[in-house]
């Protein structure tokens, strides 16, 4: 197998592992302000989740992405610029998905915890993708 399949398998693992990691962290962060039923708490199953999640994001949207940037804009500061753009975005559609508008207002929720920790997720994604491509490229 060629070392650069083996990068992206490495890329594969690693945002699907983050992308568990960070859902189940916005959820203890900002979930556990909840106290209605209508909220329901996966706990440490939601890394599973998360995981599966991850799995089709990466497929679908990091995956291409990587790709492109690798192709055409291979320096270190551009990745991180487009990785934390796209951190950002997941944070807030992740949590518009996971939060009911009524429940980020009775609660006090904050949408930028959710945001900072994606954007830590595509921080440390972008030097895993440097560093592999410097080491098994």
């Amino acid at each position: 197998m060629q070392l650069k399949y083996i990068r992206h398998w490495i890329l594969f693992s690693t945002f699907s592992f983050l992308y568990g990691f960070g859902t189940w962290l916005v959820e203890l962060l900002e979930g556990s302000k909840i106290s209605s039923t209508e909220h329901i708490d996966f706990g440490v199953a939601l890394i599973f989740y998360g995981f599966i999640v991850g799995s089709f994001v990466f497929g679908v949207i990091m995956f291409p992405l990587t790709l492109i940037i690798e192709k055409f804009f291979n320096k270190l500061l551009i990745k991180m610029i487009i990785f934390l753009a796209v951190g950002y975005s997941f944070g807030k559609l992740l949590f518009g998905i996971i939060f009911y508008s009524e429940h980020v207002q009775d609660y006090n929720l904050y949408e930028l915890t959710s945001v900072f920790v994606f954007i830590g997720i595509s921080f440390i994604y972008t030097f895993i993708d440097s560093y592999t491509y410097r080491k098994l490229i």
